[in-house]
This record gives C-alpha cells, structure tokens and sequence, in this order.
C-alpha cells in the first residue's frame, strides 16, 4: 500500500515538473535583423530598455529596436538588403515577424517588416526577399513591394512620396 501511493506521488510530481517546463516558452535572444552600415552625427538606438549612442558603423539592429537621430542622419541595411536612410531629427521603428490574416480555417501567415515613423522623415528601398513590407505613421499605412519610397510625419500630417 505504501509503495503504490509513494509511485503515485512521485508519478504527479513527475508530470507536475514536465507540464511546467512544456508551458514555459523558451527564452530567445534578440534576434539581428539590420545593421548599420553609415551614420553622420549622433544616432541613438533604444533596443528593449537599453538605450544606447551609435559609435561606429556595423551596429546589430534587432527586431523592434527604435532609431533616433538628432543633428544626424543614419542609413540601416536589411538582411535582404533593403535600404533606409533616416533624416535629421527622426524617431522610428523596426520590426519584423510573421503575422496572421484570413478568417478561421483560411488563415494564412505572411512575413512582415513594419517600419514606423514616428516623427520625422525617411527613405526606404525594400529587398530582394518576399516580406512585404509596410511603410506607416500614426495616422497611416503604404504597402512597398518591389519599390522605394520617403515617408514623413510632423505630428499632424502624413507625406508620401513613392519613386
């Protein structure tokens, strides 16, 4: 009797211990998705809590890492080699994932860059990958596929400008 509830015991605490460590999302670092490849004057880069100067060309950008500049511009080169360059006095953001669209057993997953500016101006030529890649303010949304394009925002307006 005594050995059937002790395997009993160690049986739910064997299967409490798996259960927890199969819920618990394994950590990942971040993940680079851009490097700087240029930068003239001061660039601050803010990477989760992190905030940090640009002192030499060659700086990992990860997935969500937000981009300042200040009397200075910066240029940022993709994976798949697309482009930006971001103008004087700008504050965006990069990211990448894959997201999800459709409706019920019809949902599809699509890889996506979403380039925020949140103030300021940038150029942006998209690469040779199949991302689709979204140019957006605030106040708007202009899908790039095979293209370049400046988007700007001044806290009240939008400006676009597609080549």
């Amino acid at each position: 009797m005594k050995t059937t509830a002790r395997f009993f015991t160690y049986l739910c605490l064997w299967v409490f211990f798996v259960g927890v460590f199969l819920l618990i999302p394994p950590a990942y670092g971040a993940i680079p998705i851009a490097k700087i490849t240029s930068f003239d004057g001061e660039v601050i880069v803010q990477s989760d809590l992190e905030i940090s100067k640009v002192t030499k060309v060659g700086r990992v950008l990860n997935e969500g890492d937000r981009i300042q500049t200040q009397q200075g511009e910066v240029q940022i080169t993709f994976n798949d080699g697309a482009v930006m360059k971001v103008s004087p006095f700008t504050s965006t953001r990069i990211q990448e994932r894959e997201e999800k669209s459709g409706f019920w057993v019809f949902k599809t997953r699509k890889a996506v860059r979403r380039i925020t500016c949140f103030v300021g101006k940038l150029w942006f030529k998209s690469g040779a990958s199949k991302r689709k890649n979204y140019l957006q303010t605030p106040t708007a949304v202009c899908g790039l596929r095979g293209s370049e394009g400046d988007i700007g925002y001044d806290n009240l307006n939008t400006y676009l400008n597609i080549y």
